[in-house]
């Protein structure tokens, strides 16, 4: 999240975008827990490689990215996370999806302006 005073950026997951999506929504998660900066530069990341990568191969995609990108996360925790086994990265996901089905948002990038609220 962005938040200068003025106005406030939420950035969600919604992973129905690539048949990949869940497992890269979740690693994006467990680097931000560490690296928020992280965070931007893997998800820049998955969008310059997305051509590239598939439900088999999203782990090593996601190994390389960190290394190449010189993200301040541990590569085997992060794919770790994978899987679905962190609650608090799942809690993520699913506040995310409940955000977007609650805003109609179906497909990304999406951007919704409100008041108050989430």
């Amino acid at each position: 999240m962005i938040d200068t005073g003025r106005a406030t950026y939420a950035w969600r997951g919604v992973p129905s975008v690539e048949p990949w999506g869940r497992p890269a929504t979740r690693a994006l998660w467990a680097v931000h827990e560490r690296d928020p900066d992280g965070f931007w530069t893997l998800k820049e990341g998955y969008y310059d490689e997305r051509d590239a990568i598939d439900t088999d191969t999203v782990a090593d995609a996601t190994r390389s990215l960190l290394a190449d990108r010189d993200v301040n996360a541990d590569p085997d925790t992060v794919v770790g996370a994978m899987d679905g086994g962190n609650p608090d990265i799942e809690d993520h996901v699913a506040a995310d999806e409940a955000a977007a089905k609650e805003n109609e948002v179906d497909t990304l990038p999406g951007f919704v302006l409100f008041r108050g609220g989430s």
